[in-house]
This record gives C-alpha cells, sequence and structure tokens, in this order.
C-alpha cells in the first residue's frame, strides 16, 4: 500500500500567510473569509491581482470569468459565470472547502420567483407569485 506521512505544524495566521505565499508548504489549512457578501467579491478575491489569492493562483480562463460580472449583464449570467469560476477554483484544486457557512431562503408550496442573488442579501420580490 501507500504509506503518507505528514508533520503537523500549527502556526500564526502571519507565518502561515507568509509560508503560503513564499510556497513553503505541501498541505495548509487557511482561513479565508468573505469580505462582503457578494459571491462576485469573494470569488474575486481569487483572480490574479486579488487581494485575499494568498495562494497565488493565476489563471486567464478565471480572471475572464470574473472580468465580465458587471452590471451590463442579467443576474442569470453573472450567477453562471460565478457558478463556472467558482468549478474553475475546485478543478484546479485552488483550495478545497473543509468548513463552510450557508444561508438558506425557504419558499412555502406555491411560491415562485422569489430568489436571493447572492449569499445573506435581502430576497428578491420582484415578479414572485403564490398560487
Amino acid at each position: 500500500g501507500v504509506h503518507v506521512n505528514f508533520v503537523l505544524e500549527p502556526l500564526d495566521e502571519i507565518t502561515l500567510e507568509r509560508r503560503v505565499k513564499s510556497k513553503e508548504y505541501d498541505i495548509a489549512f487557511a482561513k479565508i473569509t468573505a469580505e462582503s457578501e457578494s459571491v462576485v467579491s469573494f470569488l474575486g478575491m481569487f483572480t490574479s491581482e486579488g487581494t485575499g489569492n494568498i495562494f497565488d493562483f493565476k489563471s486567464k480562463k478565471y480572471d475572464s470569468l470574473m472580468g465580465i460580472t458587471d452590471e451590463t449583464l442579467s443576474q442569470s449570467e453573472i450567477l453562471s459565470n460565478c457558478a463556472e469560476a467558482e468549478q474553475h477554483l475546485a478543478d484546479m484544486s485552488v483550495f478545497l472547502p473543509v468548513f463552510s457557512e450557508e444561508s438558506f431562503i425557504g419558499l412555502a408550496d406555491g411560491v415562485d420567483g422569489i430568489y436571493a442573488v447572492e449569499a445573506g442579501t435581502v430576497p428578491v420580490f420582484c415578479g414572485g407569485t403564490r398560487k
């Protein structure tokens, strides 16, 4: 069989960030926190020039996807680009979530057309109906 040995070394946040930036690690457990409730802002952290890109991830495809999430697109187009960008992060194994928090919106039977554009924001009721 295959044997793998790891040395676990707890680090303070500054040391961990320095080691990740200088690529002095095999596996790093780092805390990534959204700086706003916007999924566009969160995913934007991981663009080549993103402020939260502690992994130094660089991808023209990802940058392109995140570059076309502006206000000229419909909400569904923005959501589609974000979903594709998120999948690209997973496919490239930039990071793998270990713990996460989620927000949910509950709809009664017969209610349709209500959605939350971004996690944690007020739901959009325009076009909502109840049958």
